[in-house]
């Protein structure tokens, strides 16, 4: 599988939803311009599938955007 490479504009984006305690919503994000999907629908997730299935996500989400980003967002 070809990486994708993030812009520094994507990366600083991403940085300040850490920043402001959302990283869950930050890697979404990521994943989801990363495979060219809308990024915004993600922030939803939590309320409509429940926070359990939402935090298996989440790490889902986190395992793959390592694996086609190569970025690794620590919070």
């Amino acid at each position: 599988m070809e990486k994708i490479k993030l812009t520094e504009k994507e990366v600083e984006y991403l940085n300040d939803f850490v920043k402001m305690g959302r990283a869950a919503e930050a890697l979404i994000s990521a994943y989801s311009r990363s495979f060219g999907m809308q990024a915004w629908i993600f922030r939803f997730t939590k309320r409509i599938i429940g926070e359990k299935e939402y935090t298996r996500h989440h790490l889902r989400f986190h395992t793959k955007l390592k694996e086609r980003t190569g970025m690794n967002l620590k919070y």
